[in-house]
């Protein structure tokens, strides 16, 4: 099956065409996507992309161009609501990036792209993104036992859920809210 990344389609399913990702990991040197099959690239592909969905989907600025869209990206700032709402319409601007630059409604910006590169490129490695988790998962201590076999293992209180990526979160700065983020505004 053919990888669909058509920006705002009903059936996409990646932010990146396989191309735009050898492009991107060729000039990185990363051989392990180099040598990927075509069927891997457009698996991980799909994968990355669905990892960005389900941890950031409810965190994206603005809102979804098109009602219609299969995934988040395209975006817009959509200030609906006020003299809008009780006319029956909503007024909506285009997004800006972080140094002020509009974000075109139609396409995905590049920072969304690399984002999904990199974690498709975890999961070409094997890295399961979105795994069962137990507990905290950071480990603060482990006991044997040897005579009546016994293993304990206690874990730190507030650790966090899940491994964190930074190549992913730096490229996604300021196009996700949460505390530490600027969130994005109209100029």
């Amino acid at each position: 099956m053919s990888l669909d990344s058509t920006p705002g389609g009903a059936a996409a399913e990646s932010y990146f065409s396989i191309a735009e990702a050898d492009t991107y990991f060729a000039a990185r040197g990363n051989a392990a996507w180099a040598a990927a099959t075509t069927t891997a690239k457009e698996q991980a592909a799909r994968a990355g992309t669905q990892y960005l969905e389900n941890t950031y989907r409810t965190r994206w600025v603005g809102l979804t161009a098109a009602q219609t869209q299969a995934l988040a990206w395209p975006r817009v700032d959509g200030q609906r609501g006020g003299m809008g709402r009780s006319f029956g319409y909503g007024y909506t601007f285009p997004l800006y990036d972080i140094n002020g630059w509009a974000i075109d409604s139609t396409t995905i910006p590049a920072q969304i792209k690399y984002a999904a590169m990199q974690a498709a490129l975890l999961a070409l490695g094997g890295v399961s993104l979105e795994p069962t988790l137990e507990r905290g998962g950071q480990i603060h201590s482990i006991s044997k036992g040897v005579g009546p076999l016994s293993k304990s293992i206690v874990y730190v209180d507030g650790a966090p859920a899940r491994d964190t990526y930074t190549a992913i979160e730096g490229y996604l700065r300021g196009l996700v809210q949460s505390s530490g983020n600027v969130k994005l505004v109209r100029a």
